[in-house]
């Protein structure tokens, strides 16, 4: 009777075994997937600028224009927290520059940048 038992009882404790073990293994999370697959992001002020910056970029950057809607008045618009944090993280920052995008100069922006890189056309 105990040879019966013995045989389904050690399938049992190697079953449990090997799920153990699978556990331990090292998987790719989603964070380090997404990570690697991030690309970089350009920030322009503008939707004209990130327009242009798309094109020029392709699929190789992220694009992101602060002001997206094209009844904004640059000249009036104040950035908000979202476009600090935008700016901050960008790989780079773009700028139309002579007047036309003042907003972009406060510190809470352009200071925000890494580096504080700015490509400005003007």
């Amino acid at each position: 009777m105990i040879k019966k038992l013995s045989r389904p009882f050690g399938l049992l404790v190697a079953a449990a075994t090997a799920i153990a073990l699978a556990g331990c293994a090292p998987q790719d999370t989603a964070a380090e997937q997404n990570e690697a697959e991030a690309k970089p992001t350009i920030v322009a002020t503008t939707n004209v600028w990130a327009s242009v910056l798309s094109q020029v970029a392709g699929d190789h950057f992220d694009v992101i224009a602060l002001i997206d809607n094209p009844t904004i008045d640059p000249h009036s618009y104040e950035a908000s927290a979202r476009d600090q944090l935008a700016v901050t993280e960008a790989s780079m920052f773009v700028m139309n520059g002579g007047g036309y995008d003042e907003f972009a100069l406060s510190p809470g922006i352009c200071c925000r940048h890494r580096g504080n890189e700015r490509l400005r056309n003007s």
